[in-house]
């Protein structure tokens, strides 16, 4: 029973449940939009801001294009695979230094080059352009954010946890510098004044 208990506890701790679930939940939203929409279909979930729109983005995140189906097909996968691959050995060779927060994190990001990963390699439309299925869209008044879909939201959340993480561990240690410099002048000071005595 404790057995189970550890890997119960592991598996929990180690956020791999959390890609697991939001790469199905990644891959079954496209299936929906791809088989229940055509191409720039639009849905409005909350009007004038949220909304749902089918759309083929060969580039990368956010639009990115190079203008050439190609090159936009070798530069994208090769970037995903290399991200995936570099994200994996940080997980695999640092496991037991990872607090749970940069194991989250990281999950999310691998979940994320995945996600869109697959959608790049089998995904091509008439003009052999490999893509990647965006649909999710949110404006404000004139300003429209760039389409995106699960798989960007978790390389994007991702991202922004690790900053987060090491903006506060940045903190953290200069707080503990601080205070150690004070400890350490009021050391000399104590022994100035010993001294002196």
């Amino acid at each position: 029973m404790d057995k189970f208990k550890n890997k119960l506890k592991w598996f929990f701790t180690s956020f791999i449940w959390l890609g697991i679930l939001l790469f199905v939940l990644d891959v079954i939203s496209k299936q929906i939009v791809k088989n229940n929409m055509n191409v720039y279909d639009t849905i409005w979930i909350i009007p004038n801001f949220l909304d749902i729109q089918y759309v083929h983005n060969s580039g990368m995140a956010f639009g990115l294009n190079t203008g050439n189906p190609v090159a936009n097909a070798v530069i994208f996968i090769a970037i995903s695979l290399i991200g995936t691959a570099i994200l994996l050995f940080v997980l695999i060779k640092y496991w037991k230094k990872l607090n749970m927060f940069t194991r989250a994190s990281i999950m999310l990001m691998l979940t994320g080059c995945v996600g869109n990963l697959i959608d790049r390699a089998f995904y091509i439309d008439a003009n052999g352009a490999h893509y990647v299925v965006d649909f999710i869209g949110v404006e404000f008044g004139s300003w429209s954010f760039p389409r995106f879909n699960v798989a960007d939201s978790c390389l994007v959340i991702g991202v922004i946890m690790l900053v987060i993480y090491f903006i506060y561990q940045e903190i953290q240690n200069n707080k503990k510098e601080r205070e150690k410099e004070k400890l350490t002048t009021v050391k000399k000071e104590e022994n100035n004044e010993n001294k002196d005595e």
